[in-house]
């Protein structure tokens, strides 16, 4: 997940929209959601905006969270249900973590790694 990347992803699907809307920039846009407008120059400086904002902003660039941030190449979803396959509950998830100090973001990512690779139950 690259924060720096997804402000570059955002400056450049606005530049894709610019063809579409006349006037169109960051700024006219983060204040058409009514969102502040250093989200995006705050994201060049390595700061990770609140899920629910990344989910309006990319819903209204017709993108996916994921795309923004860097866990996807795919810019556009080809259906209607991939556009949040990153969900606002995982998204909030990636920011605590990311949030911890560097010793304690290890240990939750080793139990991460331990729950994911537990044994799962067998069905009967």
């Amino acid at each position: 997940m690259d924060v720096k990347l997804g402000a570059e992803r955002i400056r450049q699907l606005i530049n894709i929209k610019k063809d579409i809307v006349k006037g169109l920039s960051v700024n006219r846009m983060l204040i058409e959601l009514s969102l502040d407008t250093s989200i995006v120059d705050n994201m060049k400086k390595g700061h990770m905006p609140s899920a629910d904002k990344l989910v309006t902003i990319a819903q209204y660039l017709d993108t996916s969270v994921a795309y923004i941030i860097g866990m996807s190449d795919e810019e556009k979803p080809t259906t209607p249900d991939k556009r949040q396959s990153v969900d606002v509950r995982s998204l909030q998830i990636v920011q605590r973590i990311i949030n911890l100090p560097a010793q304690d973001m290890e240990k939750a990512l080793k139990y991460l790694d331990e729950i994911e690779h537990q044994d799962t139950p067998q069905k009967q």
